[in-house]
């Protein structure tokens, strides 16, 4: 789980450098918002339907179980940075990131829950939780550089199309795994 779970991590920390740049090219000195509540706008929502998303996450995993729960999550993750690549306005940015934030929210629970019930005492729990903290920090100790050096080099659109791609490899790590047994 822990190649999974840092390739999903990775690709939304891939932005973290170049999306206010990029939501500040879009918006364009030309529009009548303030510029920092422009750039602000589409972090706000994303946190807000992360927060929701996390809320409710876990029924939703209960329902699809785990693979499809990750398999969603990583589809309406892809979708959202492939649209977010071609967004023209502030208002499609915003729509895309709330559609990830919901992504970003499903994943990670059900990696817990894997790791959860794939720990047969204590020893394997804390051992699980060490690659699960480990996997998301080595992601976020590297997305942001990546994601410079990737939207410096080529373009912030081919940088955004780099995380989706990071995005759907994570689900063939994710979906070769098989599934603990729920006594």
């Amino acid at each position: 789980v822990r190649t999974a779970l840092f390739l999903f991590v990775f690709s939304e920390e891939l932005l973290r450098s170049f999306l206010p740049l990029y939501i500040k090219t879009i918006v364009g000195a030309s529009s009548n918002l303030n510029m920092q509540f422009a750039i602000s706008t589409p972090i706000m929502a994303y946190m807000l339907m992360a927060g929701i998303g996390t809320l409710f996450g876990s029924g939703l995993i209960e329902r699809l179980g785990l693979h499809r729960a990750f398999g969603f999550s990583v589809f309406i993750s892809t979708l959202s940075l492939i649209g977010l690549a071609f967004s023209h306005t502030l208002t499609e940015i915003i729509i895309w990131r709330c559609i990830a934030a919901l992504g970003y929210a499903l994943a990670p629970i059900a990696c817990q829950i894997y790791i959860a019930q794939s720990a047969s005492n204590g020893d394997a729990n804390v051992k699980g939780l060490s690659i699960f903290v480990a996997a998301i920090t080595a992601a976020c100790i590297c997305g942001a550089p990546v994601g410079a050096v990737i939207a410096e080099i080529f373009d912030q659109s081919i940088a955004l199309l780099f995380a989706a791609m990071m995005c759907l490899f994570s689900w063939f790590f994710f979906r070769g795994m098989s599934l603990p047994s729920v006594e």
